[in-house]
């Protein structure tokens, strides 16, 4: 009898009973037969309790994924700003106000952090 190494035990429990209770005898065919009963049970349950596709639970995955999706989004705004010579910057972060400076500190659409004294800055309005 070969049975394939990857299978759970249980489930290689199974195909000895299938393959060899008809040959110990009638009275261990009705103990093999009970177990087999056992473990057939025993995998529908491991299912049931796995794969829960009630409404609720579907429902619950779905705002567990898409909640910190959704603040992803909300965290990655992008930024223009219009400076006095009518020059456009895009922003990858929100510009932030410098009081003690004057100045607005931001990193650019490539990455680099840009420091902007605040009189050279027009407008900022997301995109």
């Amino acid at each position: 009898m070969k049975i394939a190494q990857n299978t759970t035990f249980s489930n290689r429990i199974a195909a000895v009973i299938l393959t060899d209770h008809t040959s110990l005898g009638p009275d261990l065919d009705g103990t093999f037969t009970i177990l087999l009963r056992q473990i057939r049970n025993r995998r529908a349950c491991d299912n049931a309790a796995t794969h829960n596709t009630s409404p609720a639970t579907i429902m619950k995955r779905l705002v567990l994924i898409l909640l910190p999706l959704c603040a992803l989004c909300g965290c990655a705004q992008h930024y223009k700003v219009t400076l006095r010579n009518h020059q456009q910057i895009t922003t990858s972060s929100r510009p932030k106000f410098d009081k003690a400076t004057e100045t607005y500190r931001f990193k650019d659409g490539s990455g680099q952090q840009v420091v902007l004294p605040a009189f050279r800055v027009k407008e900022i309005e997301p995109l």
